[in-house]
């Protein structure tokens, strides 16, 4: 048995047919048995005929066929699409083990109390040189009764000098020290061997000119004291000075260099820690995807399983042509009932109701009693 997947008229005659149609529009299977409830309830208000039985059946028919066509397809795009998203899981799982490896590989090496420490240290040796530059610029050199713009350029030039000394540390010093090797390079134990010693004497140089100070203090004389300091000790002012200079360029760059490395390795493992917590997000929305896809994917082809055997697509091809049927012939009986109230009244309403309702149904009956005469034949 063959059957038009276009469209269908409702007295199962394909547009092809010669015969009439009595102005009856042919309508999609899916248009047909999605308003089967309003074509029986307008036949039956517009006193036509019941539509034939194997209208219904064919369309029926069809959209199971439709249906299990579009099922099968289904299946295989949601197969392909879970394929991909488990090679798409695969190797996001393998980036996200990438990012534990680097992390746990990081995190001892990230000190965020040295970092903190040794950048807070830098900043305040650059305050204290550019309080340093400062009075050697406005009280020393003279310049203080000049207009703002002449001296602040040069305080703060000669106050960022420890930058210039990081960038000179990093680029010979800091790239040749090794921090898990026990014996560093030469040009590194000197660097570090001379800065000690000359911390050392600078401290003590301020020791010395602390104490020669209190001592000159404590002296009776009639002469100013810093005259006498001068005299006594001629250049102990300038070695402190000079002391204080090293001590700020050294010292200075030597924090910022470290400091900003702690840093660097302290924001470095914040990234890595943010875009794993990125991509764990990611993979358990793509978990649930792929497990939502999987339940549709299990859901179809146990759906194909069962339209693809004969006997339970007969089975359910018999159950919803006879729900489609029923939904019409009761809607048509509500069509009809109101049609003769619109049109005899009433009164005498009920013998004439039944009468026709009866016979609309018997033909429907009639009509299926054919068709299975028909198959049975074939």
């Amino acid at each position: 048995m063959r059957f038009n997947h276009g469209k269908v008229g409702l007295n199962g005659e394909s547009p092809s047919d010669n015969s009439t149609w009595d102005g009856l529009v042919p309508l999609p299977i899916e248009e047909l048995l999605e308003n089967i409830a309003e074509t029986g309830f307008n036949d039956g208000r517009g006193g036509i005929s019941p539509r034939d039985r194997k209208v219904i059946e064919a369309a029926t028919r069809l959209l199971l066929t439709k249906e299990k066509i579009q099922n099968r397809a289904l299946y295989r795009t949601l197969q392909r699409s879970i394929k991909a998203l488990e090679e798409m899981l695969k190797k996001l799982c393998e980036r996200i083990c990438r990012l534990h490896e680097m992390i746990e590989e990081l995190r001892p090496k990230v000190r965020s109390a040295e970092a903190l420490i040794y950048t807070t240290a830098a900043v305040i040796y650059i305050a204290g040189d550019l309080v340093f530059s400062h009075q050697l610029i406005l009280v020393n050199w003279g310049l203080g009764r000049s207009e703002p713009y002449v001296w602040i350029p040069l305080v703060v030039a000669l106050g960022l000098t420890p930058v210039f000394g990081k960038l000179v540390y990093s680029r010979f010093i800091e790239a040749r020290y090794y921090e898990d090797a026990e014996v560093q390079p030469g040009i590194v134990r000197w660097f570090f061997l001379i800065s000690s010693i000359l911390a050392v004497l600078a401290f003590l140089q301020f020791g010395f000119v602390r104490g020669i100070g209190y001592k000159f203090q404590l002296l009776a004389t009639d002469q100013d004291i810093y005259e006498a300091l001068y005299r006594a000790y001629p250049h102990m002012n300038t070695i402190a000075f000079i002391a204080l200079a090293a001590l700020f360029l050294v010292g200075g760059s030597v924090l910022l260099a470290v400091g900003f490395k702690e840093l660097k390795k302290w924001s470095i493992l914040r990234s890595l820690v943010r875009d794993l917590r990125k991509f764990e997000k990611r993979h358990a929305g793509m978990e649930s995807h792929r497990d939502q896809l999987l339940e549709k994917s299990d859901a179809l082809e146990y759906l194909n399983t069962v339209l693809n055997d004969p006997k339970s697509f007969d089975e359910i091809f018999e159950s919803q042509s006879e729900i489609y049927c029923s939904l019409y012939a009761a809607e048509y009986g509500k069509g009809m009932k109101e049609m003769l109230m619109d049109t005899e009244g009433e009164n005498s309403l009920d013998g004439k109701f039944h009468l026709i309702v009866s016979r609309a149904l018997q033909q429907m009956a009639v009509n299926k009693t054919n068709i299975g005469r028909h198959q049975n034949d074939h």
